[in-house]
């Protein structure tokens, strides 16, 4: 009796250490992390996860229009969830970007963000950001996390019908049979298009900023134009402002000679005095 007491009692203290982990940024994509993490509330079981899981010793497969997705890791958990309820988040892309490069950072403030829509998370894990923490940390605690049964049940009925009645359409392509997500042949890819906010609201505070120069516009413009700097320096040639006489006199030295040689006189005698010459 004794034993079964103490037994009892070490599963109700490994269920209160377990059930709320936190998870450091850099343990996004870590698969012992995710094992050792309470399972997330939201699961996505096809028709072939057993069978598949049989196949690769033992993984979790979760489908979402026929593509079964292994899920090994928080990242891996998070990009199914994005693509099944893209309707709950703002630019689901985005996620889907940090994915394709690895970026366990961007992937986590993704989801801690606002760019989650809705008040609870699927998952109940702590998110910390160490040296690098975000503006709005959602998971920092634990107020939006389901941990009651009723509240679970709740969660995943709104869920389903918000998805039914969504107005928007699922845009992933539609599978002609079931495949398998291969993380590593995605990754290889050329990303289809990249969002046009990654360098924006989920840039970590932790960041050195980059200075606005506020100087002048004139000095602004020296800065870019040394060469035109390196003109004002340098020797300029000197205009002639001479008058135009002077001009013309350096200019046609050879006339000053004409005029200082001695000049052929004109003979401006009348007729009359030139026949009585004769």
């Amino acid at each position: 009796m004794r034993k079964i007491t103490l037994l009892t009692l070490l599963m109700a203290v490994s269920l209160c250490i377990f059930s709320q982990t936190n998870v450091p940024y850099y343990k996004w994509s870590d698969p012992m992390t995710f094992q050792l993490s309470p399972r997330p509330r939201i699961t996505g079981y096809g028709y072939y996860s057993d069978s598949l899981s049989k196949m690769f010793d033992g993984k979790t497969f979760y489908v979402h229009n026929d593509v079964y997705y292994p899920i090994e890791s928080w990242a891996d958990y998070y990009l199914w969830f994005t693509k099944v309820y893209y309707f709950k988040f703002e630019d689901p892309q985005l996620y889907e970007f940090y994915y394709w490069g690895g970026d366990d950072h961007g992937m986590a403030s993704y989801i801690a963000s606002n760019k989650y829509k809705d008040k609870y998370y699927p998952s109940s894990i702590f998110v910390d950001f160490r040296e690098r923490p975000i503006k709005n940390n959602r998971l920092a605690t634990d107020e939006n996390f389901l941990n009651k049964e009723d509240e679970i049940d709740a969660f995943i009925k709104k869920l389903k019908y918000e998805k039914e009645n969504d107005i928007k359409e699922d845009d992933s392509d539609k599978k002609e049979g079931p495949e398998i997500f291969i993380k590593e042949d995605f990754r290889k890819k050329e990303f289809k298009k990249e969002p046009t906010n990654t360098k924006m609201e989920l840039k970590d505070e932790s960041t050195p900023k980059r200075k606005v120069d506020q100087s002048s516009p004139k000095s602004q413009e020296d800065k870019f134009t040394p060469k035109s700097k390196e003109d004002e320096s340098s020797p300029k040639r000197k205009i002639d402002q001479s008058s135009p006489k002077s001009n013309e006199d350096q200019i046609s030295p050879i006339r000053k000679e004409d005029e200082s040689s001695p000049k052929r006189k004109v003979d401006q005698s009348s007729p009359k005095e030139k026949n009585e010459m004769k």
